[in-house]
C-alpha cells in the first residue's frame, strides 16, 4: 500500500512539470494545422453567367463572390474546424483523399475548392468554385465563377 501511494504521489508531482514542457497540440485537417497560412497565385479565372438558356461567358462577378484578378496572389488560412479561409470566403473542410483536401459548403449559394499539396505537405495549386443562384422572374439565373491557383 505504501508502495502504491508513494508512485502516485510520484507521478502526480512529475506529471505537473512534464505537461508544462510539452507544446499544446495543433489539430491537423488533411495535413495542415489550423492556423496554417499560405500564398497562391491566380493562374485561371472564368465567369459564366446563365439566364435561362442565354449563357454569357467572360461574366461580371457578381458582388457577394469573390473577385480575384489573374496574376493575383491569395492568401489562404487554415481555420480552427479545418475550413479554408480566404479573402471574402471560408469554406467547410469535408475530407482528404490522397494528396488533395476537399472543402465544400452547399445551398444556392455554393462554394467548393480543393487543394493539391506537394510532396513536402505544402500547398502546391488549389481550384476554387463559387456558386449562385438566382430568379428573374420565373427563369433561373446562375454565376458559376472558378479559379485556378498555383504555387
Amino acid at each position: 500500500m505504501k508502495t502504491s501511494l508513494s508512485i502516485v504521489t510520484a507521478l502526480g508531482l512529475l506529471l505537473p512539470a512534464a505537461t508544462l514542457d510539452a507544446a499544446p497540440a495543433s489539430k491537423k485537417f488533411g495535413g495542415f494545422s489550423s492556423g496554417q497560412k499560405f500564398t497562391l497565385t491566380v493562374t485561371e479565372k472564368k465567369s459564366v453567367r446563365t439566364k435561362g438558356d442565354d449563357v454569357k461567358k467572360n461574366a461580371a462577378v457578381p458582388k457577394d463572390i469573390p473577385n480575384f484578378s489573374k496574376g493575383e496572389n491569395v492568401t489562404f488560412t487554415i481555420g480552427k474546424k479545418g475550413q479554408l479561409k480566404g479573402p471574402g470566403f471560408s469554406i467547410v473542410y469535408r475530407e482528404t483523399e490522397d494528396n488533395e483536401n476537399f472543402y465544400a459548403n452547399t445551398g444556392s449559394n455554393g462554394e467548393v475548392a480543393s487543394v493539391e499539396k506537394g510532396k513536402k505537405g505544402n500547398a502546391k495549386e488549389a481550384t476554387l468554385i463559387f456558386y449562385k443562384l438566382s430568379f428573374s422572374g420565373v427563369r433561373p439565373v446562375t454565376h458559376t465563377v472558378k479559379y485556378e491557383l498555383e504555387r
